[in-house]
């Protein structure tokens, strides 16, 4: 059973937003997944990669929503971003310096956890619930991963991860579908 699902208590209501932590849950899991496969480290550290490069495009799509929807909450949410992608950013560092595995996926558990916990449920859809109420009605229309990275918001290796993790994920990956298109993708 995976270990991150999108249960009705997570949905925001705002299908964008949605899709977009499916596919969060689906990488995660797939981390796990292929970490109980027994695979190579260097798989299971290019699977974390996938989910920090797509958390940073989730959070800077999520943060261009705010903005065109005129989120009167959008500072402390902004602030909230903040300290996840700080943890991000240390996570990535973990990675890169190629610390051992279980600290790796220690810190992705509470980036994840935490994330789950506390973001999507309280910020995320006190987000959705301002949309749902506005005058305008509008539902927000998320960047895509070429438009980010054209404003310089994603690095261009960030983008060829995301890009990958992003294209036609209609339905969850299998650990070994995504470490397949991450391969493909390189």
């Amino acid at each position: 059973m995976p270990r991150f699902q999108m249960t009705d208590d997570l949905m925001t209501g705002i299908k964008a937003i949605d899709d977009q932590h499916r596919r969060l849950f689906d990488c995660a899991n797939a981390v796990f997944a292929i970490r109980d496969e027994n695979a190579e480290e260097r798989v299971v550290l290019d699977t974390v990669r996938s989910v920090i490069a797509y958390t940073i495009y989730h959070f800077r799509a999520e943060e261009f929503a705010m903005v065109e929807q005129a989120f009167p909450d959008q500072k402390r949410h902004l602030d909230q971003h903040k300290a996840l992608l700080a943890r991000v950013a240390t996570l990535r560092r973990l990675v890169e310096d190629v610390a051992p595995i279980t600290a790796v996926l220690s810190g992705l558990q509470m980036l994840l956890d935490e994330w789950v916990r506390y973001h999507i449920k309280l910020s995320d859809k006190a987000f959705a619930r301002y949309v749902a109420t506005t005058s305008t009605g509008r539902r927000p229309k998320l960047p895509s991963p070429a438009a980010m990275h054209k404003a310089g918001l994603l690095s261009d290796l960030d983008y060829r991860t995301v890009r990958v993790v992003h294209a036609g994920a209609s339905r969850p990956l299998t650990s070994i579908e995504l470490q397949n298109r991450l391969m493909r993708g390189r």
